[in-house]
């Protein structure tokens, strides 16, 4: 049978897969991906260019610095959730506390915010904590350096000639 392509290019680094526009009859130039084994790949075979990795940009870099950001983070043996809001609402109680805290607020004072009742926060599970100022001040501490340890590691991502293909490992981000 005959198959006319175009732009062969193996796929994947072991050269068991190539990519192609095939000649649809119905459809035109259309992107396509063929295996090792078939007749369409062996046909590719002698023209297909060299594997060549996908390059990595830094806005790839970015979405994955911003989703593990978002991802939460481990504060006093409790996961707190830190997506934009969340981050707000730390930085807020933070700075609230550092008031109290300035103010003369004590470890174990719980009312520190000047409520009726303790001060509790809410971690990822739905379980409230009671937090001090000084305990609530470390937590914004806490979500300050989740945020910007991941930002520290996407810059050296992002210095890297080139980006390593494998960004998205949990190797080159913060635990």
């Amino acid at each position: 049978m005959m198959y006319e392509f175009r732009n062969p290019r193996f796929s994947s680094a072991d050269n068991l897969t190539i990519d192609a526009e095939i000649n649809h009859p119905e459809y035109g130039w259309i992107p396509h991906t063929v295996a090792s084994g078939t007749e369409l790949f062996e046909a590719m075979e002698p023209e297909a260019e060299d594997y060549a990795p996908p390059i990595v940009t830094a806005i790839q870099v970015n979405r994955e610095r911003d989703r593990r950001i978002d991802a939460g983070f481990s504060f006093g043996g409790n996961q707190y959730q830190s997506g934009p809001d969340d981050r707000e609402n730390i930085a807020g109680a933070a700075t609230a506390a550092l008031g109290a805290i300035i103010n003369g607020a004590q470890a174990g004072d719980y009312r520190w915010h000047g409520g009726d009742e303790d001060f509790v926060w809410i971690a990822s599970d739905n379980m409230t904590h009671q937090m001090d100022a000084q305990t609530m001040y470390a937590l914004g501490q806490a979500a300050l350096a989740h945020k910007q340890s991941h930002i520290f590691a996407a810059r050296s991502l992002k210095d890297s000639v080139p980006i390593p293909s494998d960004f998205t490992d949990d190797g080159h981000w913060p635990a």
